[in-house]
């Protein structure tokens, strides 16, 4: 995988965890459109609520579980606690790809489990903040990545393996611009390279290891960019 491919996969997780962050707010719209045709309908004498795009479970204490349709066709199967707040909920797309989301006492902090139509499998894990400080995915070519950010939220380090023996990794500035990769191509060749904040290289190295000989050899020489 080549470094801006290594990028198109981190701005596929970016979107990602933005679209997280929408669909835990829809979870929330739904309980409390549950919980207004409950109050609705506690004046008829029909002991339970079953609508054609709609079902609710619930108790002496509240709502447990909903489920339904959302407003693009997806649908969410949703259980609550005892404050009304959605904890754990699965989800279908139109398109028939799933998403399980954990939250915490929030609707921000919990994990999220997602199969995309691009072929990407990601895990993101968020904090009190919504930010997502550590994300593991596996994009469409089996490569698996790993991606850590900073408490604002911006992407700060990725690690993967590229073409499943190639590691790699990717440092990032606070505008989310790499600045430094690592990696390891077939010949054990090791290739550092360095660049500016306006993405121009400042250096670039690489080297290689021989099989017979524990020291390391340079395969070409370091350079530097004055700008």
């Amino acid at each position: 995988m080549t470094e801006p491919t290594l990028n198109a996969l981190m701005q596929r997780l970016d979107t990602l965890e933005r679209k997280n962050r929408n669909f835990r707010h829809l979870l929330y719209l739904m309980v409390l459109g549950a919980s207004a045709i409950i109050v609705m309908g506690q004046a008829s004498p029909q002991p339970r609520i079953v609508e054609a795009e709609r079902f609710i479970v619930k108790d002496s204490t509240g709502i447990k579980a909903v489920l339904g349709a959302g407003p693009s066709q997806e649908v969410i199967l949703a259980f609550v606690d005892r404050s009304g707040r959605p904890r754990v909920s699965l989800t279908l797309d139109a398109d028939g790809f799933p998403m399980l989301t954990l939250s915490g006492r929030t609707a921000k902090e919990g994990l999220s489990l997602n199969v995309l139509s691009t072929g990407l499998v990601a895990l993101n894990l968020t904090d009190m903040n919504g930010n997502a400080p550590i994300g593991m995915a596996i994009g469409p070519g089996g490569t698996p990545l790993l991606s850590l950010a900073d408490p604002k939220g911006r992407l700060r380090v990725a690690i993967a393996l590229e073409e499943a023996t190639k590691p790699s990794v990717q440092l990032y500035d606070e505008n989310s611009e790499v600045r430094a990769r690592l990696s390891i191509a077939d010949s054990n060749g090791v290739s550092l390279a360095l660049t500016s904040r306006s993405g121009d290289p400042l250096s670039r190295c690489s080297c290689s290891i021989s099989r017979d000989s524990p020291s390391p050899r340079r395969a070409s020489p370091c350079t530097t960019t004055d700008k």
